[in-house]
């Protein structure tokens, strides 16, 4: 099922995008990351279901999408209408898009990656000062809603940048959202 390239002396493991229905994807049983269902389904209603799985060729795991997986299985439960980008097939399956030809040299890796691929987008911060301008932008002409912040947080989010005029650059301290 791998395709390999060559490449000078190297060999590549080439990524492709398949749908699967959710009946074929199975969550990592020891995935310790917690998720908001609800707030994930209100954004890939808002914006599409625009971000693949990914599994694990190895275990047959996902690698990536544990939440959205949940949210999108309690959808269907309610009889709701799947998202952009989320296809029903002629049995009345719900399939998605999932990225394949991933695969950990161990269960110990994929536990790393799936750790890894959640932590990194917290650890990069913010530059709160682009930030704050984007999110005042979508409440006043738009909506918060799926971006992941409430109006009562980004009330906070501002009051703080007001209280502390000090450097609002990416190098300033990181990790008040």
């Amino acid at each position: 099922m791998r395709k390999l390239l060559k490449k000078q002396t190297e060999t590549v493991e080439e990524l492709r995008i398949e749908y699967m229905t959710l009946e074929e994807l199975q969550e990592y049983p020891e995935n310790p990351k917690k998720h908001d269902e609800e707030t994930i389904a209100v954004s890939y209603n808002r914006f599409g279901f625009n971000d693949p799985f990914a599994i694990d060729e190895s275990t047959g795991y996902l690698a990536e999408g544990h939440g959205r997986l949940k949210s999108l299985l309690q959808a269907r439960t309610d009889g709701k209408t799947p998202p952009k980008h989320v296809t029903i097939k002629e049995d009345g399956a719900w399939a998605v898009p999932v990225i394949r030809g991933v695969s950990f040299s161990s269960e110990r890796e994929l536990r790393a990656y799936i750790i890894a691929h959640n932590r990194l987008t917290e650890s990069g911060g913010w530059d709160e000062s682009k930030l704050a301008v984007i999110l005042k932008d979508a409440q006043e002409f738009g909506s918060l809603d799926g971006m992941g912040w409430t109006g009562r947080q980004l009330e906070s989010f501002i009051e703080s940048l007001e209280s502390d005029p000090g450097d609002q650059s990416e190098d300033a301290p990181k990790g008040k959202p």
